[in-house]
């Protein structure tokens, strides 16, 4: 298990990561009025959900309220997440 905090202009970003053999869940706080770019580590096959709803599954983005997804880049599917108030955020990509 990986745990940081990192300070921006509007508040502590804190994020801790876990792997396991199946699985990789990100766990994000994040400030109010923020845009906060979320790498999460994916390969083919594999479901990404956000707080237990499917987002990401066979290449494809079912969207999310105030999320976009920008691309897989070098094993990891990426998302842009836009707060009006702080959000926990709970992903998991999954076998």
């Amino acid at each position: 298990t990986i745990r940081c905090t990192v300070p921006s202009v509007r508040g502590f970003i804190r994020v801790t990561e876990t792997r396991t053999d199946g699985a990789f869940v990100l766990d994000a706080d994040v400030p109010e009025d923020t845009t906060a770019l979320i790498y999460v580590p994916y390969r083919d096959g594999q479901t990404v959900k956000l707080n237990n709803n499917t987002i990401y599954q066979d290449g494809r983005f079912a969207g999310a309220d105030g999320m976009d997804f920008v691309e897989t880049d070098s094993g990891f599917a990426v998302f842009s997440v836009k707060t009006a108030e702080e959000r926990n955020l709970h992903f998991e990509a999954v076998d």
